[in-house]
């Protein structure tokens, strides 16, 4: 793509919605477990990971090939740093089948196993991360009866009318599917 500018944010996924709604950023790259999008956005599928509990390593349950949720229920959590609503305690729920305590809250994926290294606390996070290798003060379990998946969208506004970024859109989608 001759003459394309192409700028990197890192945002939350609410404030990326936002931002495309506003036409402050043309596509935004958006994992959410359950992310819903407005009628005024469309969105293409990158991916989609099964999810993992990042534990620290010395963590007794550390030792297991999965964990059972319900194992989780006592352990503090660290979570991903919303917006303006913290959404993701929902999401957490919805997925664990209970609320697990937060006790710090990450802004990023990097500052999230940052803190799980640290022995923080535990942190679901898409299996796809566990492939990175980022820290050997953490260990990556499957979750046993957690079938949600992390999905990766690119989305965009349903009027974009900019051929780059319907270019960018397709190519992102094709390279998904090959």
């Amino acid at each position: 793509m001759p003459d394309i500018e192409l700028l990197l944010h890192e945002l939350h996924p609410h404030d990326q919605l936002e931002a495309l709604l506003e036409g402050r950023i043309q596509a935004g790259f958006i994992t959410a477990p359950g992310q819903r999008l407005p009628p005024e956005l469309t969105a293409v599928k990158v991916g989609s990971w099964p999810l993992r509990v990042a534990m620290p390593a010395g963590h007794p349950l550390a030792q297991r090939d999965r964990v059972s949720p319900s194992l989780l229920r006592e352990e503090p959590f660290i979570d991903y740093a919303g917006s303006k609503d913290e959404q993701g305690l929902p999401a957490l729920q919805r997925i664990m089948g209970f609320a697990p305590p937060i006790r710090y809250r990450g802004t990023s994926i990097m500052a999230v196993i940052s803190l799980v290294a640290a022995g923080l606390g535990a942190a679901l996070v898409p299996s796809s991360i566990a492939t990175l290798h980022l820290d050997d003060n953490v260990v990556f379990l499957p979750l046993t009866g957690v079938t949600e998946m992390m999905e990766m969208i690119v989305a965009y506004r349903r009027d974009e009318r900019a051929p780059a970024v319907r270019a960018f859109c397709e190519i992102v989608s094709g390279t998904a599917r090959a």
